[in-house]
Order: structure tokens, then sequence, then C-alpha cells
């Protein structure tokens, strides 16, 4: 039996990290409709995108660090940020870590402060909700499948020959509510079947001699513009529908080519 989860000995990579895409696009969204506050939501989105871009790549904690092959920073700076995390404002003030965070992500920072600002841990609250939440869905998807799992807290218990599978399940979970590629029990989730990677891969503008034809290279943009999509799970409600027309329109358009 293995345990999958959190707290684990399996992990899901910077839990409840996975998770500040998520509240930064519900304030987002939230605020979207005041025109006034154009310039916040768009700056806000490309952070977003930012966010969610080094939360699926590489080691979240590495990032911070001088010398990123360096374990033991690497383990200091995981303690200090999951630490700051679930602290009082006043006490990350005086961090540099926290502060060259914030200078990175100030819109993100900035919901963090407002949700900390009565009681800290009304942010610690919604983090294990968020968590909770992502474990029941993974449970209902393995159940479905039958494989047999239980639930233990922010964790699912299941058999050593179902592990891929149930890290799989909490790794989807996450994506969905999130956009983030979470790394769950060393195995990183993504949407994208082999094809798409490759695809999504693919320099258009490196030179080539692999005797590529014109319609063979259409056609990896093709799924190239698909894999996107699929990446783009949490965008601006009103991009989403022009993109995802664009690329029907593109489709649809070398498709009557042939």
């Amino acid at each position: 039996m293995v345990v999958i989860g959190s707290a684990a000995n399996h992990r899901f990579a910077h839990a409840h990290w996975n998770f500040l895409p998520l509240m930064l696009a519900n304030r987002l969204d939230h605020v979207s409709g005041s025109p006034e506050r154009g310039n916040y939501v768009n700056d806000g989105w490309r952070e977003h995108n930012r966010l969610v871009a080094i939360l699926s790549d590489g080691d979240f904690y590495r990032t911070w660090c001088v010398d990123p092959q360096d374990n033991g920073e690497r383990d200091g700076k995981k303690g200090i940020l999951n630490i700051l995390l679930n602290s009082k404002n006043e006490a990350c003030e005086g961090n540099v870590l926290f502060r060259k965070f914030r200078a990175e992500f100030p819109i993100t920072f900035g919901i963090l402060a407002d949700i900390k600002r009565n009681d800290h841990r009304n942010l610690s609250k919604q983090l294990h909700r968020f968590t909770a939440d992502a474990i029941a869905g993974a449970l209902l998807e393995v159940q479905r499948e039958g494989i047999a799992a239980i639930p233990l807290v922010d964790a699912l218990i299941c058999q050593e020959k179902n592990r891929a599978w149930v890290c799989a399940a909490i790794g989807r979970q996450i994506f969905l509510a999130t956009g983030v590629c979470s790394l769950v029990g060393g195995i990183r989730y993504s949407p994208l079947t082999e094809e798409e990677q490759q695809a999504l891969a693919f320099d258009e503008i490196e030179p080539s001699d692999d005797g590529m034809s014109y319609d063979e290279w259409e056609a990896v943009r093709i799924v190239k513009c698909i894999a996107a999509l699929k990446l783009m799970r949490r965008c601006p409600p009103l991009f989403s529908p022009f993109a995802l027309a664009a690329c029907r329109s593109y489709m649809n358009g070398q498709i009557r080519r042939f």
C-alpha cells in the first residue's frame, strides 16, 4: 500500500503553492466586470500565466535558490517559503525572500495579503479546501475505474500497482482547477498526448533539413495549436472563445485545402 498526497510518502510537489493561480484567477474573474480595472486584469492574467509556468516546470523551490543544485539551500528555501505563506503579513514584510517573490508576482501577493489581513489563518483554510477538493475529485475518478482507494486527510491510500494511475488522477484534478501541470509522486501530469508534446516543442523558425513538406509542417502547426489550447485551462474569459474560434478557423481552412 502507498499513500499519495501533500503530506504523504508520495507527495505532490509544492502542494499549496499549486493553488495560487486559482486564487488569482478567481479574483480576476470577480473584478473583470469593472471597466476601470482593465489594466489590473490584463496585468493579472499575464502574471497568472507566468505563475502557472513556473509551477509546471522543474522544481519550484530551486527557482529561488542562489545555487539551484544545492539540495540544502533548496530545502531551506522550501521551509522558509511555506512558513511565510501561512504567516501574518507583518512577519513576512521583513523577509528578503518574501520581498523578492512579491516583486515577481505583486498582484498575487497583494491578494494573499488581503486574505490574511484580518486573520492569517484564512489563507490556510482556503488552500486546504482546494487541496481537499482535488483529492475528492481524484477519489471519484479512480473509483469509477474500479480502483480501490481510501482518503486520508489530503491524501489517497492505494495499492502499489495502482500508484501511477492515482498520481495521474490527482495531477489531473489539480490541472483542471488551476492549469498547473503538477508533479505528483514523481510523475508530472500533462493533458497532452506524446504527439502534442512533440508538436509543442517544434520550432517553426529553426532551419530544418529533415525533408518535411509544407503540408506536414502545417499539420504540425495544427497539432501545436490544439496542444496550446489544452494547456490554457484558465485564461481570460473573453480570450478563450476567440482563441478557440481562431484555432477552428485555421483548422477548417487547412481541411478545405485538401
